[in-house]
């Protein structure tokens, strides 16, 4: 709900547009009204109203001068001139000041709301364009969040308590709204496939038997995080969540995770691919595979077993002499990716098998001199004209006829990178120039690229160019449209 202020010398003027007009169905609320023009611009400063309703024509100080006043204070405020004097020379002056609407005493109620709509779409574009979301504000640790979130846990009578701690929640991929009743929750993301809450515990161990008992609603993950006292564990709170709800990726199953207080699983039962790398033992090495597979899908080890696996065999590959063309571009340092690169674990683990098997028996080259560079071309043609769309290694096969990780090795012999990283900076590539452009807000041109989720699209874009679109945009975009936002706020 976006804030307004009524300054009118003529009270039933004030009246009326407070009583006739339906505010909150135009997305605003009335917080102040003064018939004097001093106190009103007093009331402007202290209240940083989005939206005012001024006379022009009033004692003291007449309407022109108060919004001149409220733009050489940067309070970014818009204004509606009111006036009973149909003359020109007012309204220029007006919108050049910044006005966004100029209406005639009597008013009209339906004149007015329309232009309130109106001002809320310019007010949600911009929003969406400059303001980062709460999400964003705790991630990349910004000032003053605290001070926002804690108004919201209030309002749900929540609070950082030692005894009722507070976790984080990640739901991934769910088919229908989840069902928090009895929770006391305050939403921190909702976007495309991931919604994440912040929710109080009343007692040890309540959360993972709710969200366990909602089995039979559709989602791929959830995950809780360990408990959290205070606003500065919350962002490591968030990426215990969203790294947990990931525990569907091992057993190929929807799954319930909980981030462990205690020590989970220990890296002793992995430790025997290193002598078996090593010796080239194809034999023990196929055994290992095996095993790994069902020990990572029994659900007793977590997402970052797998990352550790998948780098423990691949930098051994690298340092291997037997290995002829270094896979060092293949190495993963981020499981969204790995998942991203995977479907499931159970692939992950063949794919490194038949790495194992490639680089450490020397077939690599074999393997990707039978692949023609024209139908590389080719599949490099298809992102370029489909970027925006779903792609994957397992559409591309479909489409041109390649095994996936053939495909998979062309991008790393001819562009020195994986598939997914070549796809992320060719969309993150476009999305700079869409941002430049300032003419669609980040979450438009995130859907735009092909990356539809607003969230994981600004961890993408900041990975990439080493700042979040927001400030790419602010930095980038051409003067002329940064003196158009600047005369609209």
């Amino acid at each position: 709900m976006y804030k307004a202020i009524v300054i009118d010398d003529e009270p039933w003027v004030i009246q009326t547009l407070v009583d006739s007009v339906r505010w909150s169905d135009c997305g605003f609320e009335i917080v102040g009204t003064s018939s004097e023009s001093r106190k009103g611009l007093a009331m402007i400063r202290s209240q940083r109203p989005d939206l005012v309703f001024i006379d022009i024509r009033m004692p003291e100080m007449n309407g022109l001068e108060c919004m001149k006043q409220a733009k050489a204070m940067n309070l970014h405020t818009l204004f509606v001139v009111v006036s009973g004097f149909a003359e020109f020379s007012y309204a220029q002056k007006c919108m050049q000041l910044g006005a966004v609407g100029y209406c005639l005493k009597p008013i009209d109620e339906d004149e007015i709301e329309l232009l309130l709509k109106k001002v809320k779409e310019d007010l949600d574009l911009k929003q969406s364009k400059e303001s980062p979301s709460l999400i964003e504000r705790i991630m990349e640790d910004l000032p003053n969040t605290n001070l926002q979130i804690e108004p919201l846990l209030a309002g749900k009578g929540m609070s950082f308590h030692q005894e009722r701690p507070l976790r984080a929640v990640c739901c991934l991929n769910a088919g229908e709204p989840l069902d928090l009743h009895g929770l006391r929750a305050v939403t921190l993301y909702h976007g495309y496939r991931k919604t994440i809450w912040l929710i109080q515990e009343e007692s040890p161990g309540y959360l993972l038997s709710h969200f366990n008992a909602k089995r039979d609603q559709s989602f791929a993950g959830i995950g809780i995080s360990s408990p959290v006292y205070r606003f500065e564990q919350l962002k490591t709170a968030v990426e215990e969540a969203e790294l947990a709800a990931h525990q569907y990726f091992l057993t190929g199953r929807s799954s319930v995770c909980q981030a462990s207080e205690e020590n989970e699983a220990d890296y002793s039962e992995f430790r025997d691919i290193y002598p078996a790398l090593h010796r080239r033992d194809m034999t023990e090495l196929e055994t290992l595979f095996n095993r790994y597979t069902e020990l990572l899908m029994s659900g007793r080890y977590r997402l970052k077993h797998a990352l550790l696996l998948y780098h423990t065999v691949m930098t051994t590959i690298v340092h291997s002499d037997a290995a002829e063309d270094s896979p060092e571009p293949y190495l993963i340092h981020d499981y969204e990716l790995l998942i991203e690169r995977y479907q499931t674990v159970e692939e992950m683990v063949k794919d490194l098998k038949r790495m194992t098997i490639a680089y450490l028996g020397n077939l690599f080259s074999e393997v990707s001199a039978n692949i023609r560079s024209d139908s590389f071309k080719a599949v490099l043609n298809y992102i370029h004209e489909h970027y925006h769309e779903e792609i994957t290694l397992h559409k591309l096969s479909e489409i041109f006829y390649i095994n996936p990780n053939y495909i998979s090795q062309l991008f790393i012999k001819h562009l020195g990178k994986p598939f997914t990283a070549y796809l992320a900076e060719y969309r993150v590539r476009n999305a700079c120039r869409k941002l430049r452009s300032g003419n669609k807000s980040i979450q438009e041109i995130a859907a735009d690229v092909g990356i539809p989720d607003p969230y994981y699209f600004s961890k993408i874009f900041r990975k990439i160019t080493g700042v979040p679109p927001r400030e790419y945009r602010k930095a980038e975009m051409p003067q002329a449209s940064n003196d158009r936002i600047a005369d609209s706020d």
